[in-house]
């Protein structure tokens, strides 16, 4: 997943806002993962019954007034992978925005973005720790600005993150 391509386009299909978590409710028997705005206001997902011995997802649809519906009730939320359309009764990708959320964040995915974050963590603090002063009368207009508007943003970057606010 080069450039984190699905993780992109999950979040460009508009999941519903964060934050998420799982909610279990012993006294309805339900589990369901909720989240929103305000904080977890709005089911996202849950299960249902279907069928003597199985149970389905219900998903949220943000378009028609935030009803939840059973996957199999929507076939515009399910498609057949590429490739693979002759199998697309027993085995068909899910496209509804959500879904596609939890799909593109998968443990790979997550351990790649934090190890990147770090890695450029520690590089913006050696290049801090060793930047020199922007020389004086280089001849190229505007380098002093633009040098230190680069360093002050430099410097607010690793604040945000050392202060753990994209941890």
């Amino acid at each position: 997943m080069t450039g984190y391509t699905e993780l992109r386009a999950a979040l460009a299909a508009g999941p519903t806002d964060g934050p998420w978590r799982w909610e279990f409710d012993a006294h309805n028997l339900r589990v369901h993962l909720v989240g929103g705005c305000p904080r977890y206001d709005l089911t996202i997902m849950d299960f249902v019954r279907w069928g003597m011995s199985g149970a389905t997802v219900r998903m949220r649809d943000s378009s028609d007034g935030n009803l939840m519906y059973k996957l199999h009730e929507r076939q515009d939320w399910i498609e057949p992978f590429p490739g693979r359309e002759h199998h697309k009764h027993w085995c068909a990708n899910v496209v509804h925005p959500d879904m596609r959320m939890i799909a593109a964040a998968d443990p790979a995915t997550i351990g790649r973005l934090l190890a990147e974050r770090d890695a450029l963590r520690e590089a913006l603090t050696e290049v801090l720790a060793i930047l020199p002063v922007c020389p004086q009368n280089t001849g190229i207009v505007g380098i002093e600005a633009r040098y230190n508007a680069a360093v002050v943003g430099a410097r607010a970057a690793l604040s945000k993150i050392n202060n753990g606010r994209t941890s």
